[in-house]
């Protein structure tokens, strides 16, 4: 435990060290970070930036695939993109402001991922104010900064669980959510 404790030290200092030079984002872009979460346990990422105006027009496409897939039977095919079947998570109500990807199964500790930086950067812990999920069901558990006490990750139990089901749209995340440490997929 104390070695992957260290290691999300090391990783979240890394990513504040990075962004630490990095420029304000422009007003009418959001920052998009796509999550890779590997088979071994590991993830990697890419952070872009894109327009809002982009983002609305991929929110009307996602709604227009799923539809098309249900009418036709067909599941959601596996893509590698911040696509119809990865996890899509914004930090404001209504599928909208900055926005990141998760692709695979497994726990994303949310305190590893950067969600902007201005003056100080700023990590997605705590920070899921909505969400649509892929491909993929899963949960938001344990409140920002107690992953590990007592019933959490070590303790035999999930603090304050906010489960859904796969293609779930959320305009509003609950607050299990929105003060969610860990994403888990399955």
């Amino acid at each position: 435990m104390e070695k992957r404790n260290g290691l999300r030290v090391i990783l979240a200092l890394v990513a504040l060290a990075a962004c630490a030079s990095n420029e304000p984002v422009p007003p009418d872009t959001i920052e998009r970070t796509i999550v890779y979460l590997q088979p071994d346990g590991t993830s990697r990422s890419v952070t872009s930036a894109i327009t809002r105006d982009e983002q609305a027009r991929e929110i009307v496409d996602r709604e227009a695939l799923f539809g098309a897939l249900r009418a036709a039977g067909k599941p959601i095919q596996v893509d590698g993109t911040c696509a119809a079947s990865s996890m899509w998570m914004f930090d404001q109500t209504y599928n909208q402001g900055n926005e990141i990807c998760f692709y695979g199964s497994g726990t994303a500790y949310l305190n590893d991922f950067v969600r902007v930086c201005a003056r100080l950067c700023q990590t997605w812990s705590g920070a899921v104010a909505s969400y649509w999920a892929g491909a993929m069901a899963g949960k938001f558990i344990e409140p920002s900064g107690v992953i590990d006490a007592p019933g959490g990750s070590g303790g035999g139990g999930d603090l304050c669980p906010e489960p859904f089901d796969a293609y779930k749209r959320v305009l509003v995340a609950g607050a299990c959510g929105q003060n969610a440490g860990r994403l888990v997929l399955y």
